[in-house]
């Protein structure tokens, strides 16, 4: 998979699927096992419909992406600092 081509597409997805909550989301893609990481963060503690707009993201990305084999989906509080360490940054709200 294209993982530039992959960003953008994941950027116009993760647009679509976030609350005013939603602080940031970032996205890690192995091309080698085919796993999807995807983590959104919160301002505050994570809401059902964090969740759920989390996992309709993941969705849309697998539905896209057959390449994707493997997906794991995390909504964290920012505040909780996730590790992101080599992820990439899909959506920042300033």
């Amino acid at each position: 998979m294209d993982l530039e081509a992959f960003k953008k597409s994941a950027e116009l997805i993760v647009s679509r699927n976030v609350s005013e909550r939603v602080q940031a989301v970032f996205a890690d893609f192995k091309n080698e096992t085919g796993s999807l990481s995807l983590i959104y963060c919160t301002n505050g503690k994570p809401t059902e419909d964090d969740e759920e707009d989390c996992e309709v993201a993941c969705a849309e990305l697998l539905a896209h992406y057959p390449d994707i084999r493997i997906a794991e989906t995390q909504c964290v509080a920012i505040s909780d600092k996730p590790l992101i360490t080599g992820m990439t940054k899909i959506f920042f709200r300033e």
